[in-house]
This record gives structure tokens, C-alpha cells and sequence, in this order.
């Protein structure tokens, strides 16, 4: 008799101390992905980016012209004769090169784009930064995804924890609004496969 109840006690104490290791082990994975999840909110919120204003009764190129960060790739849009195709009622998204990006070029390379028998070679960087469609921050999802660019390369874009990247290069202005279009300040200037891999502006 002894016995018997010795072993059922002993498979009591057992049962029990498995059950509270095992709801011990639920509360820490539930504390774990409560954790987590605050901490992708708390990511999220905390935008790498500066968020733009709303010129919707300006176009893209006259945003661009009084935004002293962006004066480089407002004077190379002139040069290359860009600058009425964007005036125009065509839909588009422009990933635009701060100043910073542009003076990282290596040596020389701004100066041999704005001669003017380089102007095509200039037009090919400059489209490579241009998609033609509106792009603001809410249509880019975790998921890298591909846009097509003007000169018909492509662009990787996607957003994670509160970041957003454009191929190597990071978006540090986001969601300047114009009347046709959006404006997204990136710290490199971009290159295709043909061009390069990009220069980026922390080098």
C-alpha cells in the first residue's frame, strides 16, 4: 500500500513539475515575442528618414530648384536637358542624390558628366535615378521589390525597421510631394551594371 502510494506521489510530482516547466517556457516565449514586437514598433517609429512637405501645386523640377540639398541634381537635370520631360503631366518618382552624394564622386567624375559631349552619358545617370510612377513610403513594403527606371534599368527597393533602401543607397529625405510626382533624397548617386555599383555619400 505504501508503496503504491509512494509511486503515485512520486508520478504526481513529476506530472507537476513538467507542467510548470512547460508554462514556464510559454510565459518566456510570449515575454520573447512581446519584446520583439515592441521593438519593431518602437524601430519603426524611430524613421531614419526626414519626412518631406507637400508641394502639390509645384512640379518635381521647381521642388527640386529650392532645395538647396538637391541644387547638384537640379544643375545636372539642366545640363541634360531633363528638365521639360518632368515639367510635364506624366506621373514620376525621383530618387535625387543629395549634394553630399554628388561631391563624394571621385575626383573628376561631376566634371566629366557636365561637359557637354557627355550629355548622354549624363542623361543614362540621371534616368537610372527616375521611375515613372508615384512611389510615396506607404507602396514600399518589407519585401525588396523591383521598379523599372527611365533608362530602363532597375531599382531594388524595400523598408525594414524604420529604414528604406534604394539599392545600396539609403532614402534620408522621404515623401516630398509635388504635383507630379514624389521626391525621395538618397546619400548615393546610383549606378547601373553598366555604370557601376554607386558612390555613396558615407564613403
Amino acid at each position: 500500500m505504501l508503496k503504491a502510494f509512494t509511486t503515485t506521489s512520486l508520478a504526481a510530482l513529476v506530472a507537476a513539475t513538467f507542467s510548470a516547466g512547460a508554462l514556464a517556457q510559454t510565459q518566456n516565449q510570449q515575454q520573447q515575442t512581446q519584446n520583439y514586437q515592441q521593438e519593431r514598433e518602437y524601430d519603426s517609429e524611430r524613421k531614419s528618414y526626414e519626412k518631406g512637405g507637400d508641394y502639390s501645386d509645384k512640379k518635381i523640377v521647381e521642388v527640386l530648384g529650392e532645395k538647396d540639398r538637391f541644387s547638384m541634381f537640379h544643375e545636372a537635370l539642366e545640363h541634360a536637358d531633363m528638365k521639360d520631360k518632368l515639367n510635364g503631366d506624366d506621373s514620376y518618382t525621383v530618387f535625387a542624390p543629395t549634394d553630399e552624394a554628388f561631391e563624394r564622386l571621385p575626383e573628376g567624375t561631376w566634371d566629366e558628366w557636365m561637359e557637354d559631349g557627355n550629355r548622354d552619358q549624363l542623361r543614362e545617370v540621371l534616368s537610372y535615378h527616375i521611375v515613372e510612377e508615384r512611389i510615396s513610403t506607404d507602396d514600399i513594403g518589407e519585401s525588396r521589390e523591383s521598379k523599372d527606371t527611365m533608362n530602363d534599368g532597375e531599382l531594388r527597393i524595400s523598408q525594414s525597421f524604420g529604414s528604406i533602401m534604394v539599392n545600396t543607397a539609403s532614402v534620408s529625405y522621404a515623401d516630398i510631394e509635388a504635383e507630379n510626382g514624389y521626391i525621395h533624397g538618397i546619400d548615393t548617386v546610383l549606378l547601373d551594371s553598366q555604370q557601376g555599383a554607386g558612390y555613396s555619400a558615407t564613403e
